[in-house]
């Protein structure tokens, strides 16, 4: 899995400009790819690039989202895609 998260200083609080949380299943080969995106900006055809989106499977195609926290989209990916990855324990 990678990760990355933009936040801008907003007065005394920070505010989220953008992130992108890429789980990848190497022994799988269905749905080897779960992207979510947050664009900083709307794309020039929002239809085709929501600003909030999710890659399944396809790298070209986008599914609408809504605008979920980062800590959400964790929790999503560790707990409903793969579970397994939730229950690790470093030792």
């Amino acid at each position: 899995m990678s990760c990355g998260v933009t936040v801008q200083e907003d007065g005394a609080k920070s505010k989220l400009v953008s992130y992108r949380f890429d789980y990848r299943f190497a022994d799988s080969a269905d749905y080897s790819v779960f992207r979510f995106d947050l664009r900083s900006e709307s794309h020039a055809f929002p239809l085709m690039e929501p600003r909030a989106h999710l890659h399944l499977a396809v790298e070209t195609t986008r599914i609408p989202t809504i605008l979920i926290s980062p800590f959400e989209v964790l929790d999503y990916l560790f707990y409903v895609v793969d579970p397994q990855a939730g229950n690790y324990k470093p030792s």
